[in-house]
């Protein structure tokens, strides 16, 4: 159970090399934004850091350069990733639509089947949404989403 692990020694590193484009503070930790310097449409957002070193808007970190750790355990971390594509300003994509066969193997490894097992369908979503306030949900999602690796 997520809630039995001591979350603030997650560590969270960078998904890509890019440069630092947000450095947001949250009522949790910090929110950084990289945007990719190999894939330039694309931006991740990884939220609720606990930050181990200053960074700069324009800073360039490397691909699995340690952000920090994870704040605590009053919320769970999460991962946005962000493509601009010609139709598309800003589209929301899932993590496990853009991670390298590599890296999925480390989660296939731990029991994870396929990429689509942490993917909510649009048609899913759309049938069961969630109200936000700007950044802040004001409704409870009514959806399993938890997957637990082995």
């Amino acid at each position: 159970m997520w809630s039995d692990y001591p979350a603030f020694v997650i560590k969270l590193f960078s998904p890509v090399k890019g440069k630092i484009t947000k450095d947001t503070l949250e009522w949790a930790g910090t929110q950084l934004e990289i945007a990719s310097i190999d894939y330039p449409a694309f931006r991740f957002s990884i939220f609720h850091i606990n930050t181990s070193v200053t960074r700069n808007i324009g800073d360039t970190i490397a691909a699995g350069e340690l952000l920090g750790k994870h704040i605590g355990s009053q919320t769970m971390s999460d991962i946005a990733v962000m493509v601009n594509d010609p139709t598309h300003q800003g589209r929301l994509v899932s993590y496990f639509e853009v991670i390298t066969d590599a890296v999925f193997k480390e989660f296939s490894n731990r029991g994870l089947k396929s990429r689509e097992d942490m993917i909510i369908p649009k048609a899913v979503r759309d049938a069961n949404p969630i109200s936000c306030n700007g950044d802040t949900f004001t409704t409870t999602d009514t959806l399993e989403n938890w997957f637990v690796l082995n």
